[in-house]
């Protein structure tokens, strides 16, 4: 009798310790909260107890109101109706958190700093994790990369502003992660993975789309095998579904809106700040370039213009190029493949020095069928991120031996932390993060004119005169107009952008270059009166110093002569205009805040002029003291005659 036994295996052999140091596990949420509590205090400690614009005025001032009105694909209050642009896509996540800030009486301005800071917070974290999921760097090291994409300059440009352009960047590391985690089956990651797009909003698609690439790139290079199809196979249809809350109405707005995109920026202008410099530190932004006198986006113009930022933004961007070249790179067919892409569509339109040789062919597709995507800076999120994770890993893997002491280890984070984090920083240091103009409130008396005109114009529409590109005030800058966020009756201006019918803008288009002429207009008040429109609200609150502005003295004279008389006027008596340093002398009529006119049904007496182009022509001076003084309340350097 035979017994066979099997010998016990071999005990493995330990394998010995990397290092002596603490393993680089997952960081503890206190990082997340002191990074958070940070962010918040730079937010508060800019422009403190003053609001300002965030994406949409409505959004921000009175977020049920706006709410309400999404039920509905037209949008008749203001100008003359028209398809709803995307006003659907700040159902989630943006205008419940400011609808529950309404609720608990959060004051507007601290509101506006806890969201942005809450925006930064979620793109620190989530790339932090990310790092953490792909085994990238080490923990100093990645601490380090998730601070630099949370303050990368593609997000600082545009965080203080328009907040919503910055969401898809931010949770773009949050999408990544389910697919990314192999403990899930294939369906549970690409649902999981598919159910946090949402949180990317839907204000601008051309952004979250752009924020998608990366992800499409991820799956597509997955090794081959059934995993990988799996993932494709689940997340797009995904995706799809859990987006048609936006797309549905984005679908329809393209079909039966305006087509606005001819009136705004142009392709020569979106391509050509992004030089391969500018778009590997994420400064291609060309809104961060403006500047008329003071910068629109001081942020922005310190990402452009500051030697800080510059330096140590490209510094970082140089090393995560660094690292993406190291063999030892995680993921790096991947991370490789999104630099190559997006540097492929961010750079083929530039035309500047090095620019693409096809560049003119790029940009006549970006003017034409890629309107959409016209504002390439976009597709820098995913630049942003390789950069990073590449920022990790060489910085993990300076050339320092293993065997060497942790602190020694610690030394190339915190040197690349010290080189690298200042300029980063600087927007928010400096009290440029948020945009100009900000203010305390509406001013009481936009209420009082919306109110006015709700009790004795219920069943008209109201005209809002003069017309601006954007609302800026003397008090502040809302951006959109005041009476967008607080009145309940209709209204119309003309608008720089349209968004209704053909027939509507040429109304408006006649109408305000005929008030700017500032003389009498035949037949102005049966022309408005057909269109359902008695009242004409003169704004004299409008910022005198911006481009393109209209004396309101000029429209009040052109109203006057063509048969309308003021009602009423509201708010503060300010004086209507900015006397220039070198005017030895020059009188300033005093208007109010906001005046209502009606049509009285009877034309007005010219008043007599030097035939300046413009005015109301007339050969005779102002013969009697009455004359003369009407004529000098309007126009200060009337005829000559006595004092008055």
């Amino acid at each position: 009798m035979t017994t066979t036994v099997q010998a016990p295996p071999p005990a493995a052999a330990p394998a010995p310790a990397a290092h002596a140091g603490p393993p680089d596990g997952p960081r503890s949420r206190r990082w997340l909260l002191g990074f958070w509590a940070v962010v918040f205090v730079l937010f508060l400690a800019a422009q403190p107890g003053r609001q300002t614009f965030d994406t949409k005025l409505g959004v921000t001032v009175d977020p049920g109101r706006f709410l309400g009105g999404l039920g509905g694909l037209w949008h008749d209050q203001n100008s003359f109706g028209g398809i709803q642009d995307q006003y659907v896509g700040y159902l989630w996540p943006m205008l419940p958190f400011y609808w529950v800030a309404d609720l608990v009486r959060l004051p507007v301005w601290v509101a506006e700093r806890l969201w942005m800071s809450l925006i930064v917070t979620v793109a620190f974290w989530g790339a932090l994790r990310l790092a953490e999921r792909l085994g990238v760097g080490s923990g100093p090291s990645r601490l380090l990369a998730a601070t630099a994409y949370a303050l990368w300059p593609v997000f600082t440009i545009v965080v203080g502003s328009t907040s919503a352009a910055a969401l898809p960047g931010a949770f773009l590391p949050w999408v990544l992660l389910p697919l990314a985690d192999p403990r899930y089956a294939a369906r549970v990651a690409a649902l999981r993975s598919a159910l946090l797009v949402p949180f990317m909003g839907g204000v601008n698609a051309a952004s979250t789309l752009a924020s998608l690439l990366p992800v499409g790139l991820y799956l597509l290079s997955r090794p081959p095998g059934p995993r990988k199809w799996r993932l494709i196979a689940w997340w797009a249809p995904a995706v799809v579904v859990v987006t048609a809350w936006w797309w549905i109405p984005l679908l329809l707005l393209g079909a039966y809106g305006e087509n606005f995109l001819p009136y705004i920026e142009t392709a020569e202008t979106t391509t050509s700040t992004m030089s391969a410099t500018e778009a590997l530190r994420g400064a291609g932004n060309w809104v961060a370039y403006l500047h008329f006198g003071e910068a629109w986006l001081p942020a922005g113009w310190t990402v452009a213009s500051s030697v800080l930022v510059v330096v140590c933004s490209a510094l970082a961007a140089g090393l995560g190029l660094a690292g993406l070249a190291r063999r030892d790179m995680p993921e790096r067919r991947w991370l490789v493949l999104t630099v190559l892409v997006a540097a492929l569509v961010l750079l083929a339109g530039y035309g500047g020095a090095f620019g693409a040789p096809f560049h003119d062919s790029v940009r006549d597709w970006l003017d034409g069928w890629l309107a959409p995507f016209r504002n390439i800076y976009k597709f820098q999120t995913g630049l942003a991120l390789a950069l990073v994770l590449g920022l990790a890993q060489v910085t993990a893997a300076a050339s320092l031996p293993r065997r060497a002491a942790a602190r020694a280890r610690r030394f190339p984070p915190l040197a690349a932390t010290v080189l690298i984090l200042p300029g980063l920083l600087w927007p928010y240091l400096n009290g440029g993060i948020l945009s100009p103009g900000s203010f305390r409130e509406i001013p009481a008396y936009w209420q009082a004119t919306a109110d006015w005109l709700e009790k004795y114009s219920p069943d008209s529409r109201a005209l809002v005169v003069p017309a601006t590109a954007h609302g800026i005030h003397t008090w502040g800058s809302t951006i959109d107009q005041p009476l967008d966020a607080v009145a309940d009756s209709r209204w119309a201006q003309r608008d720089y952008v349209p968004f209704g019918t053909p027939g509507n803008r040429r109304a408006m288009d006649a109408v305000e270059q005929a008030l700017m002429t500032g003389g009498e207009i035949p037949g102005l008040a049966d022309f408005l009166s057909r269109a359902g429109i008695h009242y004409v609200v003169v704004r004299n609150d409008l910022d005198p110093d911006q481009i393109g502005h209209v004396p309101t003295a000029t429209v009040k004279r052109a109203l006057e002569q063509s048969g309308y008389e003021r009602v009423t006027g509201l708010g503060p008596v300010t004086t209507g205009g900015v006397i220039a340093d070198d005017t030895p002398l020059q009188v300033e009529g005093c208007t109010r805040g906001s005046g209502r006119w009606r049509s009285t049904g009877r034309p007005m007496r010219t008043c007599p002029g030097r035939g300046r182009p413009g005015w109301p022509p007339s050969p005779a001076r102002p013969s009697s003291p009455a004359d003369r003084r009407r004529c000098c309340r309007w126009r200060p350097d009337c005829a000559a005659g006595p004092p008055c």
